[in-house]
This record gives C-alpha cells, sequence and structure tokens, in this order.
C-alpha cells in the first residue's frame, strides 16, 4: 500500500492511493480503436473523483478491498455503454471497457472526422463556419455534364453501429429562398458496409424540398457509377391530409433500422413504416450524409445535428487491434 505523506503548518496527513488497479480503454463499438478526449470519472466509497483518459482511450484508477466504486465515461455529444460500471473491490480488474454507442454531430469541432474533399469539377464537401457555430455542406457541381444522370456525393460517419440503430440530421438546400438556381438533393445514406466496393448495396433517404418531394433507394456500387436498383416516392399530399410535410426550406430526416426492417421520418412524421432492408453480411455498419445535383445544375447541400445511436446494443467481449477508421466518401453518377 502506498503512502503519501502531506505537512500542513505542522500536521501530518496521510491517504491512500489504493492497492488494487482498476483499468480500461474507451473504444468504438467494435473495439478497434480508443476514443480521445474521455474524462473517466468515479466514485470511491462515495467520493468523487476525475482522471483523464489517454490519447488512445486507455485509463487507470487505484482501489482498496472493499471500496464500492461506480465509474462513467464521459466526453460532450458521446454516449458511453455501461453506464456506470458499479461493484466492490476484491483484486485487481483489467478489461473494464466502456464502447461509444451514440454520438451527436454539431459540426463545431472540424477535427471530428468527416471528410473533407475538393474535387476537380468544383464539387466539395467541408466545414463551413456559420452564425453561431458550425454546420457541414456538400457541394455537387452537375453544370458541365450533359446526361441524363445526377450526379451524387455520399459520405459516413466515424461511428459504427450494430444493426439497430437510430440516425438522424437537420439539411436544408443553402439557397432554398432562390427557387430555380440549383435542383438536387439532400439526406441520408444507412445501412452502409462500404461505399466503394464494386457489388455493395446501401440505401438512401432523400428530400427535394422545392417541389416537396421524398424518395427512398436501395442502390449497388457498380464500378464507376450507381445503380439504383429500387426506388419509392412521395409527394407532400401523398403522405397526410395537411400536405406540408417537407418544407421548402429547413427538414429534419430520421431513420430507424431494426435488423431488416426500417422506419422513414420527415420532420417527425413517418412516411414509410416497417419498411424491408437487406441486411449486411456484418456486425457493424454505418450511415451519413447524402446531396446530388440535377443534370446541368449545381447544389449546395447543409446539414447540422448529426444524431447517430446504437439501441439495445449489450456489449460483446472486444477484440483490440490497430486497424484505424478511415472515413470513406464517394462521388459518382447514379443510373436507373
Amino acid at each position: 500500500m502506498v503512502v503519501i505523506i502531506f505537512l500542513f503548518s505542522g500536521c501530518r496527513v496521510s491517504f491512500e492511493t489504493g492497492k488494487y488497479q482498476i483499468s480500461g480503454q474507451v473504444t468504438t463499438i467494435d473495439g478497434k480503436e480508443g476514443i480521445p478526449g474521455v474524462t473517466i470519472e468515479y466514485e470511491i466509497n462515495g467520493r468523487k473523483g476525475y482522471k483523464q483518459a489517454s490519447e488512445n482511450g486507455t485509463w487507470e484508477i487505484r482501489a482498496n478491498s472493499g471500496n464500492r466504486v461506480k465509474i462513467w465515461a464521459h466526453k460532450d455529444n458521446y454516449l458511453f455503454q455501461p453506464a456506470p460500471y458499479d461493484f466492490t473491490v476484491r483484486k485487481d480488474l483489467s478489461g473494464l471497457n466502456f464502447k461509444l454507442i451514440g454520438w451527436t454531430e454539431d459540426f463545431s469541432d472540424a477535427w471530428s472526422g468527416w471528410d473533407e474533399e475538393y474535387y476537380a469539377d468544383g464539387s466539395s464537401q467541408e466545414y463551413i463556419l456559420v452564425e453561431g457555430g458550425s454546420e457541414y455542406e456538400i457541394v455537387v457541381d452537375n453544370e458541365g455534364y450533359y446526361g441524363d444522370d445526377p450526379k451524387s456525393i455520399s459520405t459516413i460517419s466515424p461511428l459504427l453501429v450494430p444493426q439497430n440503430y437510430t440516425v438522424e440530421v437537420t439539411t436544408y438546400h443553402y439557397y432554398w429562398d432562390k427557387p430555380g438556381w440549383e435542383k438536387g438533393t439532400s439526406g441520408l445514406v444507412f445501412n452502409v458496409k462500404n461505399l466503394n466496393n464494386p457489388g455493395e448495396f446501401y440505401y438512401i433517404f432523400r428530400v427535394r424540398p422545392d417541389e416537396g418531394e421524398v424518395e427512398y433507394l436501395k442502390v449497388r456500387k457498380q464500378q464507376s457509377k450507381t445503380e439504383i436498383v429500387e426506388q419509392y416516392k412521395k409527394r407532400n399530399n401523398q403522405i397526410n391530409y395537411y400536405n406540408n410535410t417537407i418544407s421548402s426550406a429547413v427538414n429534419i430526416l430520421k431513420v430507424i433500422q431494426n435488423g431488416n426492417r426500417a422506419y422513414l421520418y420527415v420532420n417527425g412524421v413517418e412516411v414509410w413504416g416497417n419498411i424491408p432492408v437487406e441486411q449486411q453480411n456484418a456486425e457493424f455498419i454505418r450511415a451519413g450524409l447524402y446531396a446530388s445535383a440535377d443534370p446541368g445544375y449545381t447544389y449546395t447541400a447543409r446539414f447540422d445535428d448529426f444524431k447517430l445511436s446504437s439501441m439495445g446494443y449489450a456489449p460483446q467481449p472486444q477484440i483490440m487491434g490497430n486497424q484505424s477508421i478511415e472515413i470513406k466518401s464517394q462521388k459518382g453518377i447514379e443510373i436507373k
């Protein structure tokens, strides 16, 4: 047992640092990547303390036998599981790992992991400063293309989730008050295993705000293009009696995927419910952002308040490795 001696005005005080080591790591949900910037909050017999985890998410505290210990992982806009660990100390404990299961992104941190790209045709994707904060912008330039197909950009978030999750984003057309300047769509990609490998499939949920229209699509990646396999559309007057679900300005899109079923919402209204979804052959998948431009046009989409969280996931044994998460984007032409 380590004892530290302090002297204050002639008084001697002893403080026990703890005989037993308690340690773990904060990681992505697959256990393959440590999360930086996490604070470990703990209570030992009701006495609170804090510990900053290392850059790769590892942490360690000490306690004595019989101590009652509670431990949480905390980082603004992040959700971790479990919450908390709660136990009585009897021996050294390792492997008390926290997994990242939820994330809220307001794009105020340009290092949060989204792709920033600038393409030769004038398209781009980047963090943008706005009044009161930041947003993420995708510009798809299709003015120089004379075919009949839209160009699009999809980009996936840095957070993995199991196949039961919720994803939501606020999106708007930057020139929403100037009809006809630009034409296109914005929204979400979901149920993504990989955006770029030929033969891979995923889904798109998007709005065309100037026409009050919403779509969901299943697409499959080809060598140089993305093939639309399934496509479904609804207009405002087909959604409900009020005919105003899809706004010409700002829209909040939400997808709930529960295994092989999905529920799609615009501004809190369920537009499609219990639709069949082909599941990926993977334990963990991704979701992200999407924008497209009609032939002969450019489209500028802005995004804010991205929220992604897994549902009902029980932590599994972790296999730690050195595989880093690579954020991927896919730009190309969509064909029917």
